[in-house]
């Protein structure tokens, strides 16, 4: 299983996670199209169902990555439907009312990846 580039230190081993997570999204971009109908914001239609629930709840970790890494993993332009499908998540309003508070979330990431690669480099 890749690793996710929050734990990956810098360097070769950093750029090739960042391109295994960046190709897999395409995967599921690819994949999607052929699974699901289009035009709808979820994968069950107008309304989220158990597999955006699954899926969504990882928008936040997505974005405190791209955050922690300095680049858009998930972008409107190499993958519109994922893109558009985390967006569409994280503004309904039940999400929105139950996902972590970002900045919080953002801290306890870098806090947990800073003690990652102080206990690999030991």
């Amino acid at each position: 299983m890749p690793m996710s580039p929050i734990y990956v230190g810098c360097g070769e081993v950093r750029e090739k996670a960042i391109t295994e997570f960046v190709e897999n999204v395409t995967t599921m971009e690819e994949e999607i199209v052929k699974e699901f109908p289009v035009g709808k914001p979820f994968f069950n239609g107008e309304r989220p169902g158990y597999l955006d629930v699954v899926v969504g709840s990882t928008s936040s970790w997505i974005k405190v990555v791209e955050r922690i890494v300095g680049l858009k993993l998930v972008d409107q332009e190499r993958t519109p439907l994922v893109y558009s499908w985390l967006t569409a998540f994280a503004e309904f309003d039940i999400t929105k009312d139950t996902m972590p508070e970002m900045e919080r979330f953002f801290v306890r990431a870098v806090e947990a990846r800073e003690k990652l690669l102080a206990s690999t480099t030991n």
